[in-house]
């Protein structure tokens, strides 16, 4: 701030800044005089004195306080220099205005400083010391790096050396070495053993003064804060390679942490997060639990626990949770800062629980299906037997001929359904015979008749299938049924197609479990229809679960579950998948064998004239199977328990037994046949049942049972089993 003034104390010049002070222009101010800017009082005891004295020849120096209209209060420095004319007369004096308010303010503050630093270096809760760089001896020290090295600070001031305590001599020789480079050094840890014994790390800040061989700084005690480093690098390892999803995110949802393990469900790469909130990765179903339950429980301060599903935001893949959600809490105010969940994949425990409930379905559903099965099976024989009699006895074109025909087709209808019951139950008899699925599937295709020109069956058979082990009836009913829903989906519109291929399965993973490492011929059988729902497709194996509700149309909700039950009894494993509006694909698989096909032949019916027992707890049993006996000739008869049949062969020695298996009111066909052949070793039997236990079957086996009839019993299929036996046939079969 710069002005020229007159004798009279009247501005001859200013510049702008000595001005803009008061708040006026040059022009407003140039005229004015210094007591009219100043006020009089403050004019004739400040500025005058002075003034005049420079105005005598003297250069006036001074410092003082000034309250201006634009600046306020500010700490000035002023100097009054004479003004001479060409005269070298003083005409007036020149006044130069240096703001020094900063300064003083900064003096003070020092001063203050000053004052306190005793107490400040004294009292402080960080060690500060000086010592010697030379050797290490401790010029300065104050009271809490004493503390910090255990002495008291007499004992420790020109006394101690610094450099005695470096557990690592290296590590003194890097700070020094730190500090003639750079001066100074920031953080610097150490390790050191104190005179007591105790193993301490410091971190030391330092500045070095080379010319007065001395270093000075703070020292910290960080040994506790180390450990807990340690023990956080730990559990942040834990947390990032941890198999559970570990996640953070703020009160908005935006994610700000996420460990590998949920990177690698999420779809998200656990370094770039911050752009993902956590509502992206919540399925739309899930939503309204997270938005009504989740967060308002976290926000009043309460952990959630529940079960969530995850959605993989580059795949869609669903990922089933248990979820422990909380809040990470400001330690300040104590209210919620972070959002943090840790969730554990259940995906395949549900699944895994999903199939033991189903298991125990099926189980459930299987015994009270045998046991139907059982008690249908003796109800039936007579129904499939009678007819065939009856019509031997009625002239070719007699009327009721249709009746018959009508009652037998029915009961073969049934008969039909009860294998299935049986096959449910996983206890019905079959042939296991080596297949060749291609004309397995090929006979089945054509047992289904002619088509609805609409739908068509295409087939895309492998060259050199596999063989493979079962029976041909059973597969048939697995593909009559699959068929048929593939129909009843299109509505008989559109083509269904079957596929067979030699496969290798690696272990992999299906909707309905793994599937053994291994070779298996898979059956492909996909159609263009309605598809499944998602929601349904782990029920559709359930016995009586059905979807069909036409009159038309309506099922009996075994046709699946036979599917299941029969890819069990033939060790193989079946897959699906469906999506609604673009159809619905089978896949099944079945354990190859290196076995070839023997050649079949026609056999005719033959009877004979031996002794056969009839022993089976049933008197309908009991008939029909007397009454085919006698049609083929045999000398037969009917007991209707062992333990009667037992005494009754002791007398009356028999060339075959015809043995049911189970006779709950007394022993079963495999104990009567036990009991037997202790009386003659060599006697030959056969089990006619619909419906074994396999510990059972297999005790039979190791007695010398050589043969088993399914029940219900048939002409032809008697008369091939007991010439097969007493002709001496040595291996055990079973007759589908």
């Amino acid at each position: 701030m710069l002005a020229l003034l007159d004798k009279n104390f009247v501005y001859l010049a200013v510049n702008e800044r000595y001005a803009k002070a008061f708040g006026m222009t040059r022009g407003e101010l140039v005229g004015s005089t210094v007591s009219k800017i100043f006020g009089k009082e403050f004019f004739e005891s400040v500025i005058q004195p002075y003034a005049e004295k420079c105005m005598q020849g003297h250069e006036i120096r001074y410092q003082d306080w000034f309250d201006f209209p634009t600046y306020g209060k500010r700490s000035m420095e002023i100097a009054y220099d004479p003004f001479r004319g060409p005269d070298n007369e003083i005409n007036g004096f020149v006044v130069n205005g240096r703001d020094i308010t900063d300064r003083k303010q900064a003096e003070e503050a020092l001063r203050e400083s000053q004052e306190h630093y005793k107490n400040f270096f004294e009292n402080a809760l960080v060690g500060f010391f000086r010592t010697k760089i030379s050797d290490g001896t401790f010029i300065e020290i104050n009271s809490k790096a004493a503390e910090q090295l255990g002495l008291p600070i007499e004992k420790i001031i020109g006394k101690m050396r610094s450099a005695d305590l470096y557990r690592n001599a290296d590590q003194r020789k890097e700070l020094l070495t730190i500090l003639k480079r750079d001066g100074v050094v920031h953080d610097f840890e150490t390790d050191m053993t104190l005179l007591d014994g105790r193993n301490i790390i410091f971190s030391i800040s330092a500045k070095a003064y080379p010319e007065q061989d001395y270093l000075e700084g703070t020292v910290v005690d960080i040994t506790e804060r180390k450990q807990t480093e340690e023990e956080l690098r730990k559990l942040a390892e834990v947390v990032k390679y941890s198999s559970e999803l570990v996640n953070m995110a703020d009160l908005d949802g935006n994610m700000i942490f996420l460990n590998k393990a949920g990177g690698e469900m999420l779809g998200i790469d656990p370094d770039n997060v911050q752009d993902t909130n956590i509502m992206e990765v919540i399925p739309e179903k899930w939503k309204n639990i997270v938005q009504n339950e989740l967060l308002p429980a976290l926000m009043s301060g309460e952990h959630w626990n529940g079960e969530l599903q995850y959605r993989n935001i580059k795949t869609g893949k669903l990922t089933d949770v248990h979820a422990m959600a909380f809040t990470v809490k400001d330690p300040k105010t104590g209210k919620p800062q972070f959002l943090a969940n840790v969730s554990l994949d259940i995906t395949e425990t549900k699944r895994l629980r999903e199939q033991e409930s189903r298991a125990l379905r099926l189980e459930s559903a299987g015994r009270v299906a045998g046991q139907i099965a059982h008690d249908f099976n003796n109800l039936l024989a007579p129904l499939v037997a009678y007819p065939d009699f009856i019509k031997e006895g009625l002239p070719e074109n007699h009327p009721t001929l249709k009746y018959i025909n009508g009652m037998e087709k029915s009961a073969n209808q049934i008969a039909e359904i009860n294998q299935q019951l049986l096959t449910l139950s996983r206890r019905g008899h079959y042939n296991q015979e080596v297949l060749n699925l291609n004309e397995v599937i090929q006979f089945a295709i054509g047992e289904m008749g002619i088509l609805p020109q609409t739908a068509v069956i295409e087939t895309d058979f492998a060259k050199n299938l596999m063989n493979i082990r079962g029976g041909a009836s059973q597969i048939n009913r697995i593909l009559f049924n699959l068929i048929h829903n593939a129909r009843d989906a299109m509505q008989d519109v559109g083509n269904i197609i079957i596929k067979t291929e030699n496969y290798y399965a690696d272990n992999p993973t299906t909707n309905f479990g793994h599937i053994p490492k291994g070779e298996y011929v898979k059956i492909t059988i996909s159609d263009i229809g309605c598809g499944i729902p998602e929601d349904i497709k782990h029920n559709i194996f359930d016995p009586f679960y059905t979807t069909k509700s036409s009159d038309r149309r309506r099922g009996s909700g075994l046709g699946l579950s036979v599917v299941d039950a029969v890819m069990k009894d033939h060790d193989g494993y079946i897959d699906l998948q469906s999506s609604v509006g673009d159809g619905t694909s089978f896949y099944l698989y079945f354990p190859i064998t290196r076995e070839t096909i023997d050649a079949a032949c026609e056999e005719e019916i033959l009877g004979g004239t031996e002794s056969i027992l009839v022993v089976d707890d049933d008197k309908t049993q009991c008939d029909v199977a007397l009454m085919l006996l006698n049609k083929l000739g045999y000398n037969a008869t009917a007991i209707n328990s062992g333990e009667q049949a037992i005494q009754y062969i002791k007398k009356n020695p028999q060339d075959l037994l015809l043995l049911d298996m189970i006779m709950p009111d007394g022993i079963d066909g495999t104990e009567t046949f036990r009991q037997v052949i202790e009386m003659y070793p060599n006697q030959r039997a056969i089990i006619v049942s619909g419906y074994a236990e396999s510990s059972r079957v297999e005790e039979a086996r190791q007695l010398g049972i050589e043969m088993y009839i399914r029940k219900p019993l048939t002409l032809k299929l008697v008369a091939s089993c007991i010439r097969k036996v007493l002709d001496k046939k040595e291996d055990l079969v079973s007759i589908s």
